[in-house]
């Protein structure tokens, strides 16, 4: 079990890394990494950004990227 929270921990600390390294870019060029790493990692990503930053990174990934990945950060089902 403690393993597994380290893993977790140290999983956390990754996509920490990554939302301040995507935060301090432009938002384009974070668009085109955001909208081709996986939807988890992606969702993770963009949850740990400031508002503001998320919005501006969503507004330049392609239409349908961006409507997956607000439907999975939301938790949303299309039924």
């Amino acid at each position: 079990a403690s393993t597994l929270k380290e893993q977790v921990e140290v999983d956390q600390q990754r996509v920490a890394k990554l939302v301040e390294l995507y935060s301090n870019m432009k938002p384009k060029q974070a668009a085109d990494v955001i909208a081709n790493l996986t939807d988890d990692l992606a969702i993770s990503v963009l949850a740990g950004m400031k508002k503001k930053n998320a919005a501006a990174i969503m507004d330049l990934i392609p239409a349908d990227r961006a409507r997956l990945l607000s439907e999975k950060l939301t938790g949303y089902k299309r039924r």
